[in-house]
């Protein structure tokens, strides 16, 4: 019948009838974010809630559904290891956590995993700059408090946990230099803490110290003493930290 139309049409010289418009909404984008961007923010408020009520299988549970479902990035891993770290209660020599009765024991099964994926995703933060050092820092920070987790971690998840920790030290010393107050002090700290880190290592920080003294806040100068001080390290800017606590 399509085909007697369109003959008798040309017949009588009418032109065809143009083709049909596509649909308009097939020429938008799509008006929802991607499907992994949703569930990453969703990711991220869901570890804030589990570490601020410091329940480290919530935050377990929270990255593995993530992963089932996504490839995490360095973004998600360091998201999860903060909110980790918030769960020790061990980990902040300087607050103390009213009415607590301890950490919730750790499985293997669950360190493991997340070991592994700091082993495949530290390569990712090798390329310098701020976010390199805001990487490894966080992830020296909390491999060093996972390493003083009560009760403590079965002696093969110290074991990988100090290698990664090498591992992590070695990127860190050629980025050293370009470290700010901050993440300085972070590092030294965690080095101290996992009782990890070269004695020449410690020298470069502590002449990193002494050049950014005059940007040394009072949080950055006391983590730089503790750590010094827990590492039994001397430097002779320690001599200079009592006229730069008095500044402050």
């Amino acid at each position: 019948m399509a085909l007697r139309r369109c003959l008798r049409r040309c017949a009588a010289g009418i032109p065809p009838p143009p083709p049909p418009r596509p649909s308009s909404l097939r020429l938008q984008s799509p008006a929802t974010p991607p499907a992994a961007t949703y569930v990453r923010s969703n990711l991220h408020k869901a570890l804030a809630a589990a570490g601020g009520q410091q329940q480290p299988e919530l935050v377990f549970s929270c990255f593995w559904r993530y992963c089932d479902r996504f490839e995490p990035s360095v973004v998600e891993l360091d998201a999860s290891l903060n909110a980790l770290v918030k769960c020790n209660r061990d980990a902040w020599s300087s607050q103390q956590f009213g009415g607590c009765e301890g950490n919730a024991a750790l499985t293997d099964k669950d360190i493991l995993r997340l070991l592994g994926y700091i082993e495949q995703l530290l390569p990712t933060t090798s390329a310098g700059g701020t976010d390199a050092q805001r990487y490894l820092t966080t992830f020296a920070w909390a491999l060093a408090s996972l390493a003083h987790w009560q009760p403590k971690l079965s002696p093969e998840v110290l074991k990988r946990l100090a290698a990664i920790f090498e591992v992590i030290l070695e990127m860190v010393e050629p980025l050293l230099e370009s470290f700010d107050c901050r993440h300085l002090a972070m590092m030294s700290w965690a080095m101290a803490r996992a009782h990890l880190g070269t004695p020449v290592l410690f020298q470069r920080m502590g002449d990193m110290t002494l050049k950014m003294s005059s940007r040394l806040g009072p949080t950055e100068l006391a983590r730089l003493v503790s750590a010094f001080a827990r590492a039994k390290q001397r430097h002779r800017w320690l001599q200079e930290a009592p006229r730069m606590a008095l500044r402050e």
